[in-house]
């Protein structure tokens, strides 16, 4: 997870509800980032859409660098992405 928020806080609760759903978190790092996403490795696209078709944001959905899934919450509009992980409550089986 990358935190552009500066709130460490609201990245721990959005940590935790991936964990709460039943998802690993690796870890949680604060940085630069303006626009929120779930950024995803090519051999992740199946996984980081599943999560994003769950949350209601598959409009966040991009390619990322990393070698895993990533939810990245920016500083510029994080609100919504962050609401919606208060309401998820796990992946369908």
């Amino acid at each position: 997870m990358l935190d552009g928020t500066g709130d460490p806080v609201l990245a721990e609760e959005v940590a935790q509800a991936l964990r709460d759903g039943g998802l690993t978190v690796g870890t949680v790092t604060a940085g630069e980032a303006a626009v929120s996403g779930i950024e995803f490795a090519e051999a992740d696209r199946a996984r980081a859409e599943r999560l994003a078709a769950v949350l209601g944001e598959a409009d966040r959905l991009r390619a990322g660098a990393g070698e895993h899934v990533t939810v990245v919450l920016g500083a510029d509009d994080s609100a919504a992405l962050v609401e919606a992980f208060r309401a998820f409550t796990g992946l369908p089986c």
